[in-house]
């Protein structure tokens, strides 16, 4: 066990992917009957793909699979969270999460014009988000613009994230699955282009960041969904896709109920 701050690197696989490196308060490392297996507590990894900040890190040397538990967070190109528990396996190229008794903080990041740059292990990186404004399934209440809203050009690449509130998270991130699943309950914020949002209710829900969709399947979900957007939209459904791109910020829904609401400029004669 070491007292003062440690800067070393992990040993991996000899092939790829990459050793990782980590800033630890102290440190520990177990070898028996063929397994190698070392704890961090305090710690910053990253291996230049994921960085992960954790009160305790544990990490099977023999498997590639590395465990944080105590306020974690992973920073990822595609996706940041927060959560009580993370687990990454490496040979599976899988991330998953969970927050028992409570909820996982999930940001889907926009698009960007830029190559994402890992934080630094020192500064320690700190959770880079707004708290989420949660609002409850059956007491919301869509708002009623007064105005038509102002026509805005499609900005090239999105620059607004979603945020996602959930019980359980996995995520693959291999370069030709980019997909994951969530368990809820499930709260999802869409924010929008022209400062606009779409908020979304359920247990069961997938996410593709390949054509940055998510996606409420019929199954997993045994109440009806809801969604009520800034627009003054409120629809119950049986399942819903939507989706955040460049282009586009649209839905598909089954079996919809519900109000649209129509500003009083648009509103047609009597």
């Amino acid at each position: 066990m070491m007292a003062a701050a440690l800067i070393g690197a992990l040993v991996g696989q000899a092939e790829e992917p990459a050793a990782w490196r980590f800033t630890a308060a102290s440190s520990s490392i177990s070898r028996s009957a063929g397994t190698s297996t070392a704890l961090y507590r305090d710690v910053t990894a990253t291996d230049g793909e994921l960085v992960v900040v954790a009160a305790e890190v544990r990490y099977d040397r023999t498997k590639d699979i590395l465990e944080a538990v105590g306020k974690a967070m992973l920073f990822q190109e595609e996706l940041d969270l927060k959560a009580e528990r993370v687990r990454v396996d490496r040979r599976t190229r899988t991330i998953s999460a969970e927050t028992p008794g409570g909820r996982i903080e999930l940001v889907l990041k926009p698009e960007s014009e830029s190559p994402w740059t890992p934080p630094p292990l020192t500064p320690r990186p700190t959770w880079p988000h707004s708290p989420v404004e949660v609002m409850d399934r059956t007491d919301a209440v869509a708002p009623k613009p007064a105005t038509v809203p102002e026509e805005r050009p499609e900005p090239r690449f999105r620059q607004v994230p979603t945020n996602i509130l959930a019980r359980s998270v996995s995520y693959r991130y291999a370069e030709s699955v980019r997909e994951g699943s969530l368990a809820g309950p499930i709260f999802i914020r869409q924010n929008l282009a022209d400062g606009g949002w779409r908020v979304m209710w359920g247990q069961a829900a997938d996410f593709r960041r390949a054509d940055r969709t998510i996606r409420f399947p019929r199954a997993g979900n045994p109440q009806r969904l809801r969604m009520i957007s800034s627009e003054g939209d409120d629809f119950t459904m049986d399942e819903v896709t939507f989706w955040s791109r460049p282009d586009d910020e649209g839905f598909e829904a089954v079996n919809v109920t519900g109000t649209t609401f129509l500003p009083d400029q648009s509103s047609p004669p009597r």
